[in-house]
């Protein structure tokens, strides 16, 4: 391992034990007969798992930074000790969580942390990717070596877990290369196709991020018919959906760890969603906006027809349509930069170059377009930055000399070239503005000179070094950088990023500072990546997309770690979430999604007789609410008022069935109606104000009881150490080991 990553140290979690817990015994409840070899089975390949009974997928579903890489990697060792299996595969979406995975699998504080549990007991992790497969210049089609490692362990090796990791981009076509039969080589003796030797081998699959492998899609279901796994467990925060309705095996988790619980146990960080305050340019009601008319995507005259909302020069053209390629300043030249119409899809979606993507109906604002708002927003989002870094640098709620946290900051962009390129306004304007908030705080802990604290001069050494550095604070990670060569700088910004323990230390090895903290992505990163300190997410433009609120903001909920590898979980630390304010309402629509995940108490599909009941209770007083229940007549009469109030709100149908959304809006508007978010976990201002945190009243009869306590509990003590004289320390020692010994 890289001796710049810092060791993260990793700590036995209630609610992480609580899920392993579930998976084992469930497993258990249909193979508690099992041992590692199955009973009356003749074993007749040492290289396979041995045979369970027959079971039922299983599902865990963990909400996004409660540490669900964590839970499926013990779980192989688990499943190892408890019932002899040594075949699993880990199947995920993305390069960006492959990387992730592998280095959490593969990193020594994780390999010695599970030593404590499962002491001797040895992972082997094999990676195969698309590439391994290709044979040149006429050489003979072998299989990779990685793949001969997995299928050719044997279960003779006692202590070894074998593990294949792979990324869907294998497995999503029909004849992919892993189902190829004319390679020159066997397993098992006879066996030509690699995907058939797999099969053989009985494995376990886990599958990461399971909204993205879904039932139905050519991942899932060659996972199912070429691998033919004994079990498959998914784990995931976001599951697949029909009409709205996750759809799990079983029809539940059998461990489920939602968004409601993670915030309000304080297992994430709470979220500020901040927009810029900008006069002028933050008036949605004037704001010049343009509307998906029509989309044409028959034969080669594929189209977007625009119509002009809100307001427009004189003379301007209220519909204009684009083709595939046009810029969008060709709709008004308040559109600036390079985004172009890129791609039409289907008669009802496009996107634009930026990926926002487009569906009739759609909105977007011009203004969030222009560079004076997009360079405030930057500045803000800087701000922002040195606000949390002064804050964790710092740490005065934290005791005497508290270790200190390492910011990281991340930027979703729209344009790689922005970015990229030597003149790129995103980067020349970035580092523009970083140099000059740098300037300032060099300045201000310059002037506090002979008067500064340890903390502080160590602090404007940091600055310094950052400002000798600037390209070196910032890196970008996009999906054409694996295409760089290794060495070049791109290499090193995305290893940087894709190993989160490179970036958490202040001082590399050889003592210089490290300041790379400033990540840059166009969306690549928004699902499967994380980094626990992440406190500043800046999104420059809208996404345009459904994608989930809680996936956007998933990226920096994991609680942080400090300098010395700690996981911090005894205070309350908050993420800021900066967008543009064509998204004013994301902090409303972000709640209603945490609670629409709460433990379900009423139908998610329809508004029933019980429903009706839990709105009225929390719009009556007790005594009305219950003299209504008892009376039919006046019940079914509030019922009516309660159904087209709903209706009205575009809530639900005709027939009572939720709308699509309806049931998240009826969270938003009736929040009691579950065990929903506790006030101020998320919250939603303009930038430069502080957010309104929740005070705790205490009424006078019960200050009363605990005056005296809290007189003593607060009371503040100086502690005064005096320094021993010489040879003091000596006899002191000497004492003890004679007392030791008598």
């Amino acid at each position: 391992m890289d001796d710049s990553r810092l060791a993260i140290k990793l700590l036995q979690l209630p609610h992480q034990e609580a899920a392993l817990d579930a998976i084992l015994d469930e497993i258990s409840k249909s193979a508690s007969a099992v041992l590692a070899e199955t009973a009356g089975e003749k074993i007749t390949n040492a290289c396979v798992n041995p045979q369970l009974p027959r079971l039922d997928n299983i599902d865990v579903k963990m909400e996004t930074g409660t540490g669900k890489t964590y839970v499926y990697t013990r779980l192989l060792y688990a499943l190892h000790q408890r019932f002899g299996l040594f075949k699993f595969i880990i199947v995920v979406p993305s390069i960006a969580i492959k990387e992730g995975t592998k280095n959490f699998m593969e990193s020594s504080y994780a390999q010695e942390h599970f030593q404590r549990f499962y002491p001797g007991k040895k992972l082997s992790l094999q990676l195969i990717n698309a590439g391994d497969f290709v044979t040149k210049n006429g050489r003979r089609k072998t299989f990779p070596n990685a793949l001969v490692q997995y299928v050719e362990a044997t279960r003779s090796e006692q202590n070894n877990i074998h593990c294949l990791l792979l990324n869907t981009a294998l497995l999503d076509k029909d004849r992919g290369k892993i189902y190829d039969d004319d390679f020159d080589q066997t397993l098992f003796d006879n066996e030509t196709r690699p995907a058939e030797a797999i099969k053989r081998t009985r494995p376990i699959v886990i599958i990461d991020e399971p909204h993205r492998v879904k039932p139905g899609d050519k991942a899932f279901e060659n996972i199912k018919a070429r691998f033919n796994p004994q079990l498959i467990i998914r784990f995931g925060a976001t599951f697949p959906e029909t009409g709205g309705v996750a759809q799990y095996f079983r029809n539940k988790p059998v461990y489920e760890l939602g968004a409601v619980p993670a915030f309000n146990q304080g297992l994430v960080k709470a979220i500020d969603v901040v927009y810029p305050d900008i006069p002028g340019v933050t008036d949605p009601a004037s704001a010049l906006k343009f509307e998906v008319a029509e989309i044409n995507s028959s034969g080669g005259t594929k189209s977007v027809t625009f119509k002009r909302v809100g307001r427009s020069a004189a003379g301007a053209a209220q519909r204009i349509t684009l083709h595939a390629g046009d810029p969008l300043s060709m709709l008004d030249k308040a559109f600036e930069g390079d985004v172009t119409l890129d791609v039409i899809k289907s008669k009802t979606k496009a996107s634009l170059s930026n990926e926002v993507e487009l569906g009739i109906g759609r909105q977007f604002f011009a203004d969030t377009f222009l560079s004076r708002y997009q360079e405030t927003l930057l500045q803000q989002a800087i701000e922002a930055h040195f606000e949390k870094e002064t804050e964790n640098f710092f740490r005065p709620n934290s005791g005497v000399n508290p270790p200190k946290i390492k910011t990281i900051s991340l930027f979703f962009i729209d344009s790689i070239s922005s970015y990229r390129d030597s003149d790129g306004w995103l980067k020349t304007t970035f580092e523009k503005l970083l140099t000059a908030k740098l300037d300032c705080l060099i300045a201000k802990y310059k002037d506090l000179r002979a008067s500064a604290s340890p903390r502080e001069k160590e602090f404007l050494e940091y600055l310094q070094a950052t400002r000798q550095n600037i390209a070196g604070a910032h890196g970008g990670y996009f999906a054409k950088d694996w295409g760089e060569p290794d060495g070049s700088a791109v290499v090193e910004e995305r290893e940087d990023i894709l190993h989160k323990e490179r970036t958490l230390t202040f001082k590399r090895p050889d003592g210089s500072w490290n300041t790379r903290r400033f990540f840059f992505s166009k969306w690549t990163l928004r699902e499967g990546w994380d980094n626990p300190n992440v406190f500043v997410i800046t999104k420059m433009r809208t996404s345009g997309s459904e994608t989930s609120k809680l996936q956007e903001v998933g990226r920096g909920l994991r609680l942080p770690v400090d300098e010395r590898g700690n996981r911090l979980s005894e205070e309350e630390f908050r993420l800021t979430y900066l967008i543009d304010y064509s998204e004013a309402g994301f902090a409303r629509k972000l709640v209603g999604e945490i609670n629409s995940d709460a433990p379900v108490q009423i139908d998610k599909t329809k508004v029933t007789e019980k429903t009706i009941k839990l709105i009225l209770q929390t719009q009556l007083p007790p005594e009305e609410f219950k003299k209504i229940e008892n009376d039919t007549a006046a019940f079914s009469e509030k019922s009516d008022e309660v159904l087209t109030k709903l209706d009205n709100l575009d809530i639900i149908k005709r027939d009572n069935f939720f709308k699509e959304g309806g049931y998240a809006k009826l969270l938003e508007i009736y929040p009691t109606l579950l065990d929903t978010l506790r006030k101020n976990k998320v919250t939603e201002r303009p930038a430069g104000k502080k957010p309104v945190l929740q005070k705790v009243k205490l009424r006078l009869q019960n200050w009363e009881k605990i005056r005296d306590f809290w007189a003593k509990v607060t009371k503040r003590y100086m502690l005064e150490f005096e320094r021993l004289e010489a040879g003091e320390l000596e006899t002191l020692l000497d004492n003890v080991l004679g007392t030791l010994k008598n």
